[in-house]
């Protein structure tokens, strides 16, 4: 048997190294936490090689008392606990007090800082377990970190490291995430020569989005709002503004990032059939609720929460994005004319400058609204906490005139119908100009809503022919229907043997409110026959649904009456998400008003 020993103090805190340090984007954010907890309003991340030869981080905080400086690389040593009851009341982003010690037990690490009562700042540095003695420096109040060479003696980590490009994205995704949870710190983000992010830090959150994701997207988004239970704030992208991937889902838990499966599905499922298959909306989302309601120590960096109970929370989100996506002028695309770009790109601060990204001095185009400033809230120990708010005095995105008047007046029943181009596009006037509609888009979201819900809720029910339909099977069909004419019968459809291979069928589902019914049980047949046990869910899965509708809806190059059309927009406005087609394509476009009058060069 070997002997049971206690390691060194550089063993262990190389072990300890693997929890904290996994790569550089970890190490970053070890260190910008650690600045935000002691106050500072500006931090700057100064990278080499990817954050792998270099990485410095200086900051304007509190700094540390040079006595303090040789404790602060020492194993469980921290400014935020005394006892464990502190534990309670914790507010800080980090309080283990092993970020320091593992960042140099696996690097060549520098320290440095200084208090606002001394006059000059101190420094060490620390190389494995060797602390070197403290020397006085010339420095500002606050702290810098210097780590170089990250994972020179732990060679077996550093070859798992990607390449510097790699890792630099990652710091910089990282670093984004945490700016714009707080809009009162300045960042800065410097890769060798070149700047890769910088926040004002002016607490004006749409400046940084905007530093951080570009015009595009900041332009993109609309508010949400809940108050009445979880409180949810926040931006999400319109239907037109979409992403390949869910690398732009922002979830913030108390003022911190986390990820969350729950979260991304009722993010996804908000968005169901309003955008296309495999793309993925935009959300910066702030979430704010009592600490007994999630556990966040699921994951040793605390990125991922469990919820207590996370329905209320999903049906919360929903409702919320629903509510803003449902009004017209987020939903609906708009023609717009490419303005020619000057060949210069602005300078950030020179559009800063030039548009101070409020609401009353830059007016907006429908759907593209200002992100405002934050605010700050104490947490039960009484401590001041900043996180994204949202302005009281902020317009709602549909005012209440809107409201009333959309109740009294539905969108679609207020166009006046002009005509129509090719038998496929519906041509209205409204109040924001001309609009086109897609007809078999806008009857494919109606045949698809109301087949969803008589699925929802008549599975099993049937409507009977008036005349039965003969069908003649091949002898694999029909076994396949005699070992499943119970599952049939569950689907809607109402079967009579008549000799042989010969089938009457007398009933079909109600959901299938029109098509080729013979084909439709042909389709289930086949899933029945597979080898594999078939669900009821996996016959009439909602692509089967989308089909349906699609194949039932009237087809472009077909001319219908003023009535008819005129039908099919009263049965729109009916509909949950008249907006898009069930596969996320818009049902209509709009040309505004100022678009006709700038083609026209009238303005």
């Amino acid at each position: 048997m070997r002997k049971i020993n206690i390691l060194d103090p550089l063993t262990a805190n190389q072990i300890a190294a693997g929890e904290v340090v996994e790569r550089p984007v970890s190490v970053v954010k070890e260190l910008i936490e650690n600045s935000i907890d002691a106050g500072s309003t500006r931090i700057k991340v100064y990278l080499e090689e990817g954050g792998t030869k270099r990485i410095q981080i200086t900051d304007n905080g509190w700094g540390i008392e040079a006595q303090d400086l040789p404790t602060a690389v020492q194993r469980h040593a921290t400014s935020k606990i005394i006892s464990f009851d502190d534990l309670n009341s914790l507010s800080t982003l980090g309080f283990r007090g092993e970020a320091l010690p593992s960042i140099a037990a696996v690097s060549k690490m520098t320290l440095s800082s200084r208090t606002e009562e001394s006059p000059v700042g101190f420094s060490l540095q620390v190389e494995g377990d060797q602390i070197s003695d403290l020397r006085e420096i010339g420095s500002p109040v606050g702290t810098e970190i210097i780590v170089d060479n990250l994972f020179y003696n732990t060679p077996a980590r550093k070859k798992f490291l990607k390449s510097p490009s790699n890792e630099l994205g990652m710091v910089s995704e990282m670093v984004g995430r945490i700016a714009i949870s707080r809009p009162d710190i300045a960042f800065e983000l410097v890769h060798e020569r070149r700047t890769l992010l910088k926040t004002p830090g002016n607490h004006n959150l749409s400046q940084v989005i905007f530093s951080v994701y570009g015009n595009e997207i900041t332009r993109s988004l609309t508010k949400v709002e809940y108050k009445h239970g979880p409180l949810i704030r926040g931006y999400i992208s319109n239907v037109q503004t979409t992403r390949s991937t869910r690398q732009y889902y922002n979830f913030y838990l108390n003022g911190r990032f986390i990820k969350s499966k729950d979260l991304s599905e009722a993010l996804e499922e908000a968005y169901h059939t309003r955008i296309p298959q495999k793309r993925y909306p935009i959300a910066i989302l702030f979430f704010e609720m009592a600490p007994e309601l999630f556990d966040a120590n699921v994951h040793p960096a605390k990125l991922e929460v469990k919820f207590k109970d996370f329905q209320p929370i999903k049906e919360a989100l929903i409702h919320a994005i629903h509510n803003a996506l449902n009004d017209p002028s987020v939903s609906i695309p708009q023609i717009k004319t490419n303005v020619k770009q000057d060949n210069k790109p602005a300078e950030q601060q020179e559009i800063f400058q030039k548009y101070s990204f409020d609401p009353e001095k830059m007016k907006q185009p429908p759907g593209e609204v200002v992100l405002e400033q934050t605010g700050s809230y104490h947490d039960q120990a009484g401590n001041e906490q900043h996180k994204a708010s949202f302005s009281d005095q902020e317009e709602p995105h549909i005012s209440e005139r809107q409201a009333e008047s959309q109740e009294i007046k539905p969108f679609f029943s207020s166009l006046k119908i002009l005509g129509q181009i090719e038998g496929t596009y519906i041509i209205a006037s409204g109040d924001e100009g001309l609009y086109i509609i897609d007809q078999h888009a806008a009857h494919e979201r109606i045949r698809f809503e109301k087949i969803k819900k008589l699925f929802a809720e008549q599975p099993s029910a049937s409507n009977m022919l008036a005349v039965p339909i003969t069908i003649e099977l091949t002898p694999r069909q029909t076994i396949w229907l005699i070992n499943h004419i119970i599952q049939l019968g569950d689907l809607g459809f109402v079967l009579e043997h008549f000799g042989d291979r010969t089938f009457l069928l007398r009933g079909v589902p109600v959901w299938h409110i029109e098509g080729n019914s013979q084909e439709l049980l042909l389709d289930i047949l086949e899933k029945l026959g597979s080898d594999s046990p078939v669900r009821l869910k996996e016959i009439i899965n909602e692509e089967k649904l989308f089909s349906l509708a699609c194949k039932s809806a009237v087809k472009g190059n077909s001319f219908i009456t003023s009535a008819d059309i005129t039908f099919l927009l009263e049965q729109l406005n009916r509909t949950d998400n008249p907006f898009t087609c069930p596969h996320g394509r818009p049902t209509l476009i709009l040309l505004t008003h100022e678009e006709i009058k700038r083609r026209f060069l009238r303005t």
